[in-house]
């Protein structure tokens, strides 16, 4: 059953001044796709409705400081995996995503929390995939312990990509990913 579907047996569910809201939800997402051409409610993250956020500063190469309404937030970029503060490639796999981000505003797509507190998520700068534009310039890894996506199929094609041209860290002899460095120290 498709999304949509359930979506309305929900509001076929609902009652009152409930279902009323739900049918404006409903019919506010229809009208903004057709003005911006597309829904913008999307399928492939969890959180369906992305929050529009004006990014503060870059931590390291996949976690970074945004602003959403006044608050303050710590985000990690879902799905990648970037060189450790102390591992070859960490400053320009930092300084590639400053290059991307730094004070813009984008939309992020909330996966979930992490048990450091940070949200973990999709962030697009206009039409642009931040944390896919890090794997295609090879300054991340697609971290596969989390990447299981349909998205992440994409990704890891792009990742060999930027292997085979030794495009950013695969330049370098060996590079090791994140995940195997902190396991060694």
């Amino acid at each position: 059953m498709r999304s949509g579907s359930k979506f309305f047996l929900a509001v076929g569910a609902l009652e009152g001044r409930h279902k009323q809201l739900a049918r404006a939800l409903l019919i506010a997402n229809c009208l903004m796709a057709m003005l911006v051409g597309g829904p913008i409610i999307t399928g492939w993250t969890d959180q369906k409705i992305p929050l529009a956020v004006k990014v503060k500063y870059v931590i390291d190469g996949d976690s970074l400081a945004v602003e959403q309404d006044g608050k303050s937030m710590e985000i990690r970029l879902w799905g990648i995996d970037a060189p450790e503060y102390d591992q070859p490639h960490s400053l320009i796999s930092k300084s590639a995503l400053r290059k991307l981000v730094d004070d813009r505003y984008g939309k992020l797509h909330i996966k979930y929390r992490d048990r450091y507190g940070r949200y973990v998520a999709v962030l697009l700068i206009d039409d642009l995939n931040v944390n896919q534009e890090l794997v295609q310039g090879g300054h991340s890894w697609v971290y596969d312990r989390y990447c299981n996506e349909k998205i992440c199929d994409r990704w890891r094609l792009l990742q060999e990509e930027a292997r085979r041209k030794n495009y950013g860290l695969w330049g370098e002899k060996d590079p090791e990913p994140p995940w195997q460095w902190k396991a060694r120290r």
